[in-house]
């Protein structure tokens, strides 16, 4: 096989298993207990201990899309889809899908009832993928409720429709919005006369993204869930060092599913990192040799060159020579 076709394969193979790592460890109640504490409303100013209670069954955690037309075979009312998949629209595929009760109090006082949330969580890492990233948002939200007849609501009772959220973990976003929370949501507006609103149930969408800081925070008196994520998938940080700030800044017990997965991230992190460089060097080179030759240069001359330009042994030089 072609070394440049082998390298691209192991890069494409490598950084697959890391994305899906990150879906595991974003899969992990307490995280996402974290997550819901620092995004949805309707948990806002619960502890994400106790938040984890409300999260029911197993996230679930999707890879491979289906074909078209089998959105809802999963058993009526109960469990979660990680594919969605409407005939002539294509499916769609969600990073961690999963969903939470909520309680709230009745007219009473007294007894709670607890309200069904659909929850999606996608980690992203290219915020500018060439379209707004809050439409597609709003796209996988939409799918979400339009999924739900047949599984949550039957016929037209569309009164029994659950209140979707689409959370977007942007891993590298721009400058402008680093370390910030952006809320998309609807909203009632009163366009002409007088209503007394409260009588439409209409906030059934909500997409949510995310922005990590581009460096990890001190937060030593106020943790907060962007330098939680940030600290959770550093690529600064070791698994120790994570592990510690997990447990001592935000809170969140050591786990050996939790371990592991960091430990795996800084494996593959790293191994990617490694073959970046390589690649880098190579690109370097060839241009260094390309250079030399132009000029003349005999291949003892180009074979110094490498050697004090990149820093490598003789017998590197030479490989380099032979493959280029």
């Amino acid at each position: 096989m072609d070394i440049q076709l082998s390298k691209a394969l192991w890069a494409t193979e490598k950084i697959q298993e890391y994305d899906n790592n990150i879906k595991f460890i974003l899969s992990q109640k307490i995280i996402l207990a974290h997550i819901l504490a620092g995004t949805v409303k309707e948990f806002s100013g619960m502890k994400p201990e106790k938040i984890v209670r409300y999260i029911e069954g197993e996230p679930q955690i999707g890879s491979i899309p289906v074909e078209a037309g089998l959105t809802n075979t999963c058993s009526k009312i109960h469990g979660s889809n990680t594919v969605d998949a409407v005939p002539a629209e294509g499916s769609v595929t969600y990073d961690v899908k999963f969903y939470v009760r909520y309680p709230v109090k009745q007219e009473n006082g007294r007894e709670k009832k607890l309200i069904k949330l659909l929850i999606d969580i996608e980690a992203q890492k290219d915020f500018y993928p060439g379209y707004d990233l809050v439409t597609r948002g709003i796209y996988y939200a939409a799918r979400q409720i339009s999924a739900q007849k047949g599984t949550e609501f039957e016929k037209s009772n569309y009164n029994e429709i659950k209140k979707v959220y689409s959370i977007w973990i942007c891993l590298y976003p721009p400058k402008y919005c680093e370390n910030t929370i952006m809320r998309y949501h609807l909203q009632e507006h009163i366009v002409n006369g007088n209503v007394s609103k409260g009588h439409f149930r209409y906030d059934l969408l909500e997409v949510i993204l995310v922005n990590l800081p581009h460096k990890v925070l001190e937060e030593k008196t106020e943790p907060t869930l962007n330098g939680m994520l940030k600290t959770l998938f550093s690529s600064e940080l070791s698994k120790e060092t994570i592990m510690n700030r997990l447990e001592n800044i935000y809170h969140i017990p050591k786990s050996e599913k939790l371990e592991g997965g960091i430990q795996t991230m800084c494996n593959f992190g790293e191994a990617i990192l490694e073959q970046g460089i390589e690649q880098g060097i190579e690109q370097g080179v060839r241009a260094m040799i390309n250079i030399c030759k132009k000029f003349g240069k005999t291949d003892n001359e180009i074979k110094e060159a490498l050697k004090e330009e990149f820093q490598l042994t003789v017998q590197q030089a030479e490989e380099y020579m032979k493959k280029l």
